[in-house]
């Protein structure tokens, strides 16, 4: 009878872990299969055709376009205008430049591989522009299969796996000695070895937690069952615990758990104020015609509003966008009518004349406004514009500056700074 319930508890605890594993796993397969991938392919005799990445062999030729996920490592044959997000190999938001002109740099030992032109790999996308490619590399074979293979290690043991282990070891360890040495007293003492053994197998199911494996996971799967309730998925039961006992989370960035686009959270004044005139001289900068997007810029228009529509006044005479090595944007505008804004909190009247007199011509403002990081941008500034005055940029100011933008990074923030002047000619 006793046999009979010990492995009942071991049967339906064993019973409720499957079922749970099983659900997690086809939920996860399922999710997996929402998000696969195809590509665009042509082969000789099939003309193209789409097929599951999965499907793609070395020497296939795929057609990328924008919104295309890069779905093996490849050596362009043709393109135009293209533009690579490669955040899920390198981390970096702003997207690359890839031509099909390029050539492999001979002995670049220190160059990263991702930084070749003429080469585009597996799990990163297409943002902007066209592409034929060759297919060189699938799987794990691919720098992202690589990465994929440089990461897997044995899973090690859960603190919740390594306390039930120790607690398991321990009870078998104190049944071992205490099972015997009371077999062994009890049948001196009273002669009658049969009952000295049914003393003995007494004691071991009565040192023996019958119950603590159905508990455990009946508790474990309470607790997963709540987190499918947020919309969460367990896979591992043992996984509960250790979540459970967390105090701080760290993740990866660009996408894993976020969406992976920017946004703009405010606009300032030097003054430390809220402006809508300087993120109006931001969005100046992202008028500069180019052949894909910025993020940095889609977030100051998305910020702009309805405002960004309205183009009617502005006239774009010149400019170079933005680019990882220059770190800065500028634009030479020409505006029909004085624009001016009042900071928030009642500061004094910022306008597109302030600081040195503004060219000029008619009721025809002319300025050149530059948009970058702060390393780049305060060298080149002389003055700032404070409470409505120009006031001379002295060192004291670039120290106060340059720890206020410090202060700002290590809360998450990434700070550009807007400055302009007047242009004459």
């Amino acid at each position: 009878m006793t046999v009979g319930i010990i492995l009942l508890m071991a049967v339906v605890s064993g019973l409720i872990r499957y079922v749970h594993d099983s659900r997690s796993s086809h939920a996860a397969t399922a999710l997996a299969t929402m998000v696969s991938t195809t590509a665009t392919v042509r082969r000789v005799g099939a003309g193209e055709r789409q097929i599951p990445s999965e499907e793609l062999v070395v020497g296939d030729i795929v057609t990328l376009s924008a919104g295309d996920i890069v779905p093996a490592d490849c050596k362009l044959l043709e393109s135009r205008d293209l533009r690579i997000a490669q955040g899920a190999l390198t981390g970096e938001s702003m997207p690359v430049r890839k031509d099909a002109a390029a050539l492999l740099a001979a002995g670049a030992r220190d160059t990263a591989l991702t930084d070749a032109a003429c080469l585009v790999f597996m799990g990163t996308t297409v943002i902007s522009g066209s592409a034929l490619a060759v297919v060189i590399a699938t799987g794990r074979s691919a720098l992202f299969g690589g990465l994929s293979r440089a990461f897997q290690w044995q899973r090690p043991r859960t603190r919740f796996e390594r306390g039930m282990n120790s607690t398991s070891w321990m009870l078998m360890a104190f049944t071992a000695v205490t099972v015997p040495v009371s077999m062994l007293v009890t049948g001196i003492a009273s002669g009658d070895w049969l009952q000295a053994l049914l003393f003995g197998v007494s004691v071991a199911v009565g040192l023996t937690p019958e119950m603590l494996p159905l508990i455990v996971t009946v508790c474990l799967s309470r607790g997963a069952r709540t987190m499918a309730s947020g919309k969460a998925i367990v896979r591992r039961l043992d996984a509960i615990e250790t979540l459970g006992g967390m105090d701080v989370l760290c993740v990866d960035k660009t996408g894993t758990l976020t969406s992976g686009v920017i946004k703009l959270d405010r606009a300032q004044s030097m003054s430390g104020l809220n402006s809508s005139y300087v993120l109006h001289a931001a969005w100046l900068t992202t008028l500069i015609p180019h052949t894909t997007s910025n993020p940095w810029d889609d977030a100051i228009v998305a910020a702009e509003g309805d405002s960004a529509n309205d183009t009617g006044d502005v006239q774009v005479e010149g400019g170079t966008p933005f680019d990882p090595i220059r770190r800065r944007a500028t634009v030479i505008v020409a505006k029909s009518h004085h624009r001016a804004d009042r900071e928030h909190t009642g500061g004094s009247d910022i306008s597109e004349t302030s600081g040195a007199g503004a060219g000029t011509s008619g009721n025809v403002s002319r300025i050149m406004v530059v948009k970058g990081a702060v390393s780049e941008m305060l060298p080149r500034c002389d003055t700032v514009m404070r409470n409505g005055t120009a006031e001379p940029l002295t060192d004291r100011l670039r120290g106060t500056y340059e720890r206020l933008m410090a202060d700002k990074a290590t809360h998450g923030y990434r700070v550009l700074l807007v400055a302009q002047r007047s242009v004459t000619d």
